[in-house]
């Protein structure tokens, strides 16, 4: 029996993306076996098929970027009873950013003519979702306070028992091994993320999920392509680094010359100054995650 092809899902360009062809779907509520309940809608093109788009070349300022856990977690985690959320923080700005906001906008719509009206029974229009606060803008805004730096665009890097459904190449396109099984456990090899490392992104919109009258739309990494980030080579010196040039050599030893006799009697004293290190912290906010269930599924993106 042939094996069944991979589905092809056609990607676009974030700025190119058509909203126009984007369908929201009814709310639902799914409950766990642990009494609790998840609330999303699914968001897709109108013909079913789901939102994919790569993300522009952009800096990614914080590396990787580790999910809000208290005690509990903490010790689920340390049982394998429950793994860390992580995700990518990248810059985002110009027709990208403005395409993300009028995201927000058909989404805020949304939430205002069915989730608000049907379950919190609220009349609320676009604007108010916003302005109250019943809706997370996908864009993260930068706090002037802490200095003239870009907005921020955050993707979810999914997994699955602790095993990652996204793969991530190199700049010359070659895969990254991820993880390593250790007693049986997937172990997690993060070297790949840095700060202000620069990343591509093919990305997902997952859905919109409405946790204590507050609904958030999230996207998830597919396909990341690294680059590191911009600074000079260790040792990255000239071969004839040494500051000297033949006209300068030359001057030098005739003025070596002339004090050939004296140099027995100096004392040569040698200043060496200390160096003093600058340690930059950079500030990364903890950020509350939404529980998702994820989904394992192949895709075969086919570029435009």
């Amino acid at each position: 029996m042939a094996s069944k092809a991979a589905s092809k899902v056609k990607k676009v360009q974030l700025a190119d993306l058509d909203l126009t062809q984007v369908k929201h779907h009814p709310l639902k509520v799914k409950k766990y076996d642990n009494g609790q309940e998840s609330k999303s809608c699914a968001v897709t093109y109108q013909d079913g098929n789901k939102i994919i788009f790569q993300l522009p070349k952009s800096k990614v300022p914080f590396g990787l970027t580790v999910g809000k856990m208290d005690d509990n977690d903490k010790k689920l985690v340390e049982e394998g009873k429950k793994w860390p959320k992580y995700s990518l923080e990248v810059n985002i700005d110009g027709d990208e950013r403005e395409k993300v906001l009028d995201f927000d906008d058909l989404n805020s719509a949304f939430i205002a003519e069915h989730v608000a009206k049907e379950y919190w029974k609220k009349n609320l229009t676009p604007d108010q979702v916003i302005e109250h606060d019943y809706y997370g803008s996908m864009v993260k805004a930068n706090n002037p306070e802490k200095g003239d730096f870009p907005d921020r665009f955050k993707v979810k890097l999914p997994f699955s028992r602790g095993k990652p459904l996204f793969k991530v190449y190199d700049s010359n396109n070659q895969k990254i091994n991820l993880f390593s099984v250790v007693d049986g456990k997937p172990v997690m090899d993060w070297s790949w993320t840095q700060q202000q490392m620069q990343a591509e992104i093919i990305s997902e919109i997952e859905c919109i999920w409405e946790v204590n009258k507050k609904c958030y739309c999230t996207c998830r990494a597919l396909q990341i392509r690294v680059h590191p980030p911009d600074a000079l080579p260790e040792c990255d010196f000239d071969d004839d680094g040494d500051g000297v040039t033949g006209d300068d050599e030359a001057e030098e030893s005739d003025e070596v010359a002339e004090v050939t006799e004296q140099v027995a009697k100096l004392e040569v004293e040698v200043e060496v100054e200390d160096e003093v290190e600058v340690e930059v912290e950079d500030e990364v906010e903890d950020e509350v995650e939404i529980e998702a269930e994820d989904e394992d599924e192949d895709l075969a993106v086919e570029e435009d």
